[in-house]
């Protein structure tokens, strides 16, 4: 549906701020109009012509006509005065930072201006740091307005409790979570805890393990409490005192404060994407971006980690093995399959004194007969992998991936098509 939507919007000329899952935001104003920006120029679409879109999804509508009205796209509630679709249609702007990262505002008189919708995403597993107790997320307006407002040039004040430590507030719903805290006698199973994102410059105290280290606190509602608080390594037991400033300390734990929170995600990259450089977004990339093109490596199933995607984004695991099942099809070599059609290329001597084997090996290993081919060693697949890939890259022009089976692929594509390769992300 979103890419029928996206090429009825091409086709007319326009562009998109955002797209994700189940909705876009076509750019779009009364009169239309175009703008320039780093990557090219975006033409607005008149409300006319974005509403003749809509219509267009008419007759896709799968439900009963007398029920449920109209177009399967939906004109959010948003894009009219006071949120309510009978009243006039008012002027939106938005100030996108990724996909689901986003504030929709408008502008009032003089150069204030009004947060409409500001997305919670990224920001709302965090606590309220005005008070921990109230589920507002008025304070998530608060940041988006100081982004919106240093975007438009304006001066911003940030407000006293960006200085506080970002935490979360997560259920003993494990005894993995309950175990450390026992020694407190303060918490229960299904009580609730603190939980704090350790910096990743210098956040770690000496002597213990990045990626099984994970601090955890008695629920305290009080903010100004947090820094003072004894906090327990989840997967050690160990206790340790944090600090939110740039620690000297080795024995003390840094975490990250609201403000690094809120910087980092201003400028969190749209990977998808790329930018008017032609190259993968970075944290840097700014302006209109294009599609990345992707190229299948291989193919591995996985199960799902969504009963775990909390844990994730709170940070509570930090290694997404933990929490993704992936199956192997034992079927499938990577090295049958990717690098030796490349090796194939290359004169047998050459191949034999890099893989240091004789000529005779290197022809057992890459004939033509699948079931004939002789299994190298594990040190042997290596040197011969690196060497498909250094060929490749000698034969390729343009940006090569750093991957040496992505090189193989993209060699193998050039090969077969004689065109320059394009930018790719490889899986």
């Amino acid at each position: 549906m979103l890419a029928l939507l996206e090429i009825c919007v091409r086709d007319a000329g326009g562009s998109y701020a955002f797209c994700d899952t189940d909705s876009m935001a076509i750019v779009a104003s009364r009169s239309g109009g175009s703008t320039s920006m780093p990557g090219g120029r975006v033409k607005a679409l008149t409300w006319n012509e974005a509403n003749k879109i809509v219509k267009r999804f008419t007759s896709l509508n799968p439900y009963d006509r007398k029920i449920i009205k109209g177009s399967i796209l939906n004109v959010e509630d948003v894009n009219y005065e006071n949120d309510d679709p009978t009243e006039r249609q008012r002027e939106l702007f938005a100030y996108v930072v990724a996909a689901k990262r986003y504030a929709l505002f408008t502008k009032e008189k003089g150069r204030d201006f009004t947060i409409r919708d500001g997305k919670e995403s990224g920001l709302g597993h965090l606590l309220n740091p005005t008070n921990a107790d109230d589920e507002s997320t008025k304070w998530i307006d608060d940041v988006w307005r100081a982004q919106v407002g240093e975007a438009l040039g304006m001066e911003q004040v940030r407000p006293k409790w960006v200085s506080l430590p970002a935490l979360s507030r997560i259920s003993v719903s494990s005894p993995d979570r309950l175990r450390p805290m026992l020694r407190t006698k303060q918490v229960r199973p299904f009580n609730f805890l603190l939980s704090a994102q350790v910096a990743s410059l210098l956040g770690h105290p000496e002597g213990v393990n990045p990626k099984k280290f994970h601090l955890i606190a008695p629920y305290e509602s009080d903010s100004r409490k947090w820094l003072k608080l004894h906090w327990t390594d989840m997967h050690s037991g160990k206790r340790f005192s944090v600090t939110t400033r740039m620690n000297v300390d080795p024995k003390v734990a840094r975490v990250k404060s609201y403000r690094e929170v809120i910087e980092e995600h201003a400028r969190h990259p749209e990977p998808k994407s790329l930018g008017s450089d032609g190259l993968p977004c970075s944290r840097s990339t700014r302006g209109l971006l294009t599609r990345r093109p992707v190229t299948v490596r291989s193919i591995s199933y996985v199960g799902k980690e969504s009963n775990r995607l909390e844990d994730v984004t709170e940070e509570v695991v930090h290694d997404l093995d933990e929490v993704l099942e992936i199956f192997i099809d034992p079927g499938a070599d990577e090295f049958q399959t990717l690098v030796v059609p490349v090796l194939g290329d290359i004169p047998a001597k050459i191949l034999a004194k890099k893989a240091r084997v004789t000529v005779r090996q290197i022809r057992r290993l890459i004939t033509a007969n699948p079931n004939a081919r002789q299994k190298p060693s594990a040190k042997t697949r290596v040197r011969l992998t690196k060497a498909a890939a250094q060929f490749a890259r000698t034969k390729l022009e343009g940006d090569v991936p750093e991957d040496d089976l992505s090189a193989c692929i993209v060699y193998t594509r050039w090969k077969a098509t004689s065109e320059k390769p394009q930018n790719s992300a490889h899986m």
